[in-house]
């Protein structure tokens, strides 16, 4: 194909005849049903929105109520805690009126050691329990 032209191709000239009517007609039935089908589409999409609206909002009504009730029952065990605190407390207090009273001088500075010396461990593995994850969390947060 250096420079000539394959004179096997047909040329591509405009039809001179006209198109049939049967062939517009049938383009138009086709044409009028694909028309309908998308209006048919649009309003199950339409149907569709509406559906994933109500649900999202059933769904954030659901979240709330929930919230609501995990905060009053957080609110009740921190209360029961208090309760139970205060009265080991008032009990300890108690126990070790009691043993000063009865001349019991060894056991109460026994009993009062060990409290101690569990106050200051739990206290100490709170506070490092809490360092370790405060830099946990701030090196999660640098990454």
């Amino acid at each position: 194909m250096s420079g000539k032209q394959n004179n096997n191709l047909p040329a591509s000239r405009p039809s001179s005849h006209p198109p049939d009517p049967e062939l517009i007609g049938l383009f138009l039935k086709n044409q009028t049903k694909e028309l309908e089908i998308r209006e048919q589409e649009l309003v199950l999409r339409k149907q569709a929105d509406n559906n994933s609206f109500q649900f999202a909002q059933k769904s954030l009504d659901a979240q709330v109520t929930d919230r609501t009730a995990e905060r009053e029952h957080v609110t009740k065990n921190r209360i029961y805690l208090m309760y139970f605190a205060a009265f080991v407390i008032v009990a300890v207090v108690g126990f070790l009126g009691f043993a000063l009273h009865n001349g019991k001088d060894a056991i109460a500075m026994e009993i009062i050691k060990a409290i101690l010396y569990i106050v200051t461990g739990s206290s100490g593995g709170y506070a490092l329990g809490r360092s370790k994850k405060r830099d946990s969390d701030g090196a999660s947060q640098n990454e």
